[in-house]
């Protein structure tokens, strides 16, 4: 039944994000043909600069109000009778709803990076044909530059593992929001302020919780500087993408059960 679900809330939020997308590569292209031809910066290229900047946020700002919406919409607002009566258990339609906002989440990065490259791509081959100075890179050059001394695979195992740790990061972002939402349901006169209160409650646990992961990294690993480990040393970063992976994967599965309870006895659709 879970794919089911997946099948029904991943198009639901993607037709909220279809035409933003359209709009986010309209303005990749726009910013890239624009600042390729022109030479030397004017007050013209501010236009399409803040065009693509402002539709950019607008993108991740409506995946973020979308994912939100479609959980309250459809569990404790306007379709909530309709998906209660489905023969789903409460932990079913929390890991939809959460799956559902990874799966944008990655597809919204995915097309940033495309974005992102589409301006460059733009920006240097219009410059080389209006200035007529061929673009040239070497790949075999940068590997062999880089690769030395192990550091080339280092770096993409680190990148692979942060990778990872925000991934999971996201997951027990979004899921923070849910228990929220959750929470704030029991106040029916003041939703909203009641789950903003629930989520800075929940952000106050969070810091308590991360405070705790770095006494035990300090503890166990001599004192570790959290402020500059990242990238100091690779064994040090691992350490600290571990802890980080650890805390989001521990507070996921807190957030999921907070949800999980509430659905299944304190949910009052009247």
């Amino acid at each position: 039944m879970l794919g089911k679900l997946l099948k029904y809330e991943i198009p639901a939020v993607g037709r909220g994000l279809a035409p933003m997308y359209l709009a986010w590569l309209a303005a990749s292209v726009l910013l890239g043909i624009t600042t390729g031809r022109i030479e030397s910066p004017n007050g013209f290229i501010i236009i399409p600069v803040l065009v693509y900047f402002s539709v950019t946020i607008a993108v991740f700002v409506m995946a973020i109000v979308l994912i939100i919406q479609r959980y309250y919409n459809s569990l404790f607002g306007e379709e909530a009778y309709f998906y209660q009566a489905l023969p789903v258990s409460a932990g079913e339609h929390i890991l939809s709803k959460a799956l559902t906002a990874l799966v944008w989440a990655v597809l919204t990065m995915l097309a940033a990076v495309i974005s992102g490259i589409i301006v460059l791509l733009l920006m240097s081959g219009t410059q080389a044909f209006w200035n007529g100075d061929p673009v040239t890179f070497s790949w075999a050059d940068f590997w062999n530059s880089y690769s030395s001394d192990f550091r080339l695979a280092q770096s993409i195992i680190v990148v692979i593992e942060f990778l990872i740790a925000c991934i999971f990061s996201f997951v027990k972002s979004t899921l923070a929001i849910y228990a929220a939402i959750s929470i704030g349901h029991i106040a029916r006169n003041h939703v909203v302020l009641a789950s903003i209160g629930a989520y800075i409650g929940l952000l106050v646990f969070e810091s308590s919780i991360g405070n705790l992961f770095i006494s035990i990294g300090a503890f166990t690993t001599g004192n570790i500087d959290f402020s500059t480990t990242f990238g100091s040393s690779f064994a040090a970063t691992q350490t600290l993408l571990a802890i980080a992976i650890t805390a989001s994967i521990g507070l996921s599965t807190v957030y999921f059960f907070i949800c999980k309870y509430f659905m299944e006895n304190k949910l009052n659709l009247a």
